[in-house]
């Protein structure tokens, strides 16, 4: 984690963790999330990702909670197999948008996914929430619908908007730097532009 002199922070916050690295599915883990992953760690970056940081026999909700609570920025990768992170993409909300307006960022990429996916417009992540109404219950779906809406709303990354992998998850970094608002920090060579003008 970077110290408090090297960031340019409204307030003087300190997070356990930069970025809450929120994912699901073999067609993300293994592809866009490990560079990702890879990328913001070698920069210096504090990242929570659940197979690196949750130990076996912890309970994972509270972990989770607790990881989701002390983060910074939380990059959440909608891909076609996000259909089970529903639970922590409500949290994030909730904590955006409560007391720490302005300390928690979310940051939403779209990885082989649209926007209109995420704000329920197609079939994609629709019939997965309606097949969660029986075990969780209409009001805990509910939530979840409102939190996709919400987070399909915000400005983010569209990996098809961006031509080849590598560039993409380059940028996406570039841009979370800017939001983490880091200065003054020793960088890989491979990260250009993320300093300030």
């Amino acid at each position: 984690m970077i110290q408090g002199s090297d960031r340019d922070t409204p307030t003087s916050i300190t997070s356990e963790y930069d970025v809450f690295l929120s994912f699901r599915g073999p067609d993300a883990r293994h592809g866009i999330v490990d560079h990702l992953y890879q990328r913001m760690t070698e920069a210096g970056l504090r990242v929570f990702k659940d197979d690196e940081e949750i130990r076996r026999g912890e309970l994972i909700a509270g972990e989770l909670k607790r990881a989701i609570d002390g983060s910074r920025v939380y990059a959440v990768v909608f891909s076609s197999n996000h259909a089970s992170a529903w639970l922590e993409l409500d949290m994030m909300v909730d904590l955006h948008g409560g007391s720490n307006v302005g300390r928690k960022i979310i940051l939403p990429i779209f990885f082989g996914t649209d926007p209109a996916d995420v704000k329920l417009r197609t079939e994609l992540y629709r019939k997965a929430l309606d097949a969660h109404k029986d075990r969780h219950g209409h009001d805990v779906v509910k939530k979840w619908e409102e939190a996709l809406k919400t987070v399909g709303g915000m400005s983010g990354w569209d990996s098809k908007a961006i031509q080849g992998e590598g560039r993409f998850v380059q940028l996406v970094v570039q841009d979370i730097f800017g939001k983490l608002r880091i200065k003054d920090k020793s960088l890989p060579d491979h990260l250009i532009g993320i300093d300030d003008q």
